[in-house]
């Protein structure tokens, strides 16, 4: 509780859960925007970054699997654990950083770098 800044990393590109969250706050209604004090304008000019690209899903894996999918939302989490097992092992096994410092780089070796 003592150490950390607060801020939590949001992967909406690579994270199916977290397109669900970004989508629910980018497209939703604003009661929920009012109710965690998120004004609707901060949301205009944010949008997904492409991070690692993935053969046959692209540079934004998780897009495309909630889409293809149908999720709903947050709440859909049948659909989002299907979803984060195929986005999670594609983007290991067969991804590459798009980009920053490993650009070009495949997933599964610089794993250990990063960390």
């Amino acid at each position: 509780m003592g150490k950390g800044t607060g801020v939590v990393t949001s992967v909406p590109s690579d994270s199916p859960d977290d397109f669900a969250a970004f989508n629910e706050y980018k497209n939703g209604d604003d009661k929920k925007l009012e109710f965690y004090k998120v004004e609707r304008n901060w949301l205009n000019d944010i949008e997904v970054v492409p991070i690692i690209d993935i053969p046959e899903y692209g540079n934004t894996i998780a897009v495309k699997l909630c889409t293809d999918m149908k999720v709903s939302g947050q709440k859909d989490k049948v659909k989002l654990a299907e979803a984060k097992e195929i986005a999670y092992k594609q983007g290991f096994n067969f991804g590459v950083f798009c980009i920053g410092e490993h650009n070009g780089k495949k997933v599964n070796e610089v794993k250990d770098v990063i960390k």
